[in-house]
Parts: structure tokens; C-alpha cells; sequence
């Protein structure tokens, strides 16, 4: 196959660094897949402070970015099952090794040598990207491949915040902070799969629009309103069972935790 088109970084720096070239293709080896790429998300916490040069660890140059990639399998290494060519697929950019205590008992998130799709391999800021078979799943016909890649990024994230980090119980009620953001609407969706209560906080009257229409049922603006204040007149002074804060405004952080039963 020719070369392909890639965006790579070989520095840091503004948006200016950013290289649009022509790279290798790459090939899949035994237990990966290749996939031919159709959709990436931006993400903020890895591609644009590795861009930037704001990530704690440095990146080896050059590099190609995008830790969500969603597309077509173009092909697959050995000993890979279950995905074939044409498939539709979207890819976890969280790479477990398999093989410590955490894996080996369930809890990949945990891995104590977890890699990064876009930071410690190169990413899907390409027409194609090879991945582990492991961690690349078929998607509906029917899911966009833009949905997927929001999808598969955030998702995994709420799911592990609110059910295996807070277990959240049926009843409870839980405060989402930056509840418009994609991590903060998916928070919304698990909590409320769960059969929680939505306290949705977010800095702008539009941003909590998006969010009630997502299913939550209160909604508060921190930027004009007192949030734990609002936060216990909503709870009829209880206070919430679980803050998901998703913001990192330090700022915002007594006010959430001032919102705790």
C-alpha cells in the first residue's frame, strides 16, 4: 500500500505545529488490526496539551495524535478473531497490558503499565491507524462514526466514575459538574441508567439546556448562583450523595464539596 496521509507533531507548540505529511502505512501485527480511519475526536486532556507541551510525560517525535478513533478494519494480524474486513469498528484508546495482577483479575483500568493510543503509539490523526484486536469493537450500521468516537471516549470514563468508582445506588442523587461537556453528558445518561437523580451544573443558561435535554433534573449555573446554596435547596437540605466533577477549576471545588450529604 503507499503512503498514507497523516497530521503529525515533531514539536510542541501552537496549532502551527501541526504537520499535514505523507507517512508509511502502517501494517498490523499478530493480535492487532488496521483500520482505516473515518472519524477522531480533539481531546483536550491528551491531544491539546501534548500539542501544547503541557503533558507530564514527553512523547517520542515524531508523533501522531488522536486516542479515539473510529473506521473500517482494512486488515487484521495474526491470531485475531472475531473482526474481518469491512467491518465497522470503534477503538478504546486505553491499551491495558494484559498481564499484570489488575488485568489478570478484571480491572484493566488499572493496569500498572497502561498505554495510551495518540500518546505512547501513534494515534488515528491519520487515514490509518493499527490498534490491538483487543481493544476494538464492531458498531452499529446505523452510529456515525463521529457518535462512536465520542462514544467510545467518554463513555468508559462516566461509566467508571459513577459505577465502578462511586457506585452510585438507585435513589441517589448526583451532581455533574461541567454537565454540557461530552464526559459530563455521558455522566448524566450513566446516572440516570442507574435510576439516580441529576443535579446538572454548567457555566452558561444554553449549557444547561443541552444538559436537561439529556435527561437531568435540576440544573444549576455556577458562574451566577451560589452552587452549594442551590445544591441544598434543591436537595432539601441533604446535599448530594456523589460529585462528579469534571471541570478542574479549582475555583469550583469548595462549592462542590460543599454540596456533599
Amino acid at each position: 500500500m503507499d503512503d498514507v496521509k497523516a497530521i503529525v507533531l515533531h514539536e510542541c507548540g501552537g496549532p502551527d505545529v501541526l504537520s499535514h505529511e505523507e507517512v508509511p502505512t502502517p501494517q498490523p501485527g499478530p493480535g492487532e488490526a488496521l483500520i482505516r480511519v473515518r472519524s477522531v475526536g480533539v481531546n483536550r486532556t491528551l491531544d491539546i496539551t501534548i500539542r501544547a507541551g503541557e503533558y507530564p510525560r514527553p512523547v517520542a517525535f515524531p508523533h501522531v495524535l488522536g486516542a479515539d478513533p473510529a473506521g473500517v478494519v482494512e486488515a487484521v494480524g495474526a491470531d485475531v478473531a472475531g473482526l474481518d474486513r469491512g467491518q465497522r469498528v470503534a477503538v478504546f484508546g486505553g491499551l491495558s497490558c494484559g498481564r499484570c495482577r489488575y488485568c489478570v483479575e478484571g480491572h484493566d483500568e488499572d493496569c500498572v503499565n497502561r498505554r495510551y493510543l495518540g500518546v505512547h503509539q501513534w494515534g488515528g490523526y491519520a487515514q490509518y491507524v493499527v490498534a490491538p484486536a483487543t481493544v476494538v469493537f464492531p458498531i452499529p450500521d446505523d452510529l456515525p462514526f463521529a457518535d462512536a468516537s465520542f462514544i467510545f471516549r467518554h463513555f468508559p470514563t462516566a461509566f467508571g466514575q459513577l459505577e465502578a468508582s462511586a457506585d452510585v445506588q438507585p435513589g441517589e442523587t448526583v451532581l455533574v459538574m461541567g454537565a454540557s461537556g461530552g464526559l459530563g453528558l455521558c455522566a448524566i445518561q450513566v446516572a440516570k441508567l442507574v435510576g439516580a437523580r441529576v443535579i446538572a451544573a454548567a457555566g452558561g443558561d444554553e449549557r444547561l439546556e443541552v444538559a436537561a435535554s439529556f435527561g437531568a433534573d435540576f440544573t444549576v449555573n455556577y458562574r451566577r448562583e451560589d452552587l452549594a446554596a442551590r445544591v441544598m435547596e434543591m436537595t432539601e437540605g441533604k446535599g448530594v450523595e456523589v460529585v462528579c466533577e469534571n471541570v478542574g477549576d479549582p475555583h469550583l471545588w469548595q462549592g462542590a464539596f460543599n454540596s456533599l450529604a
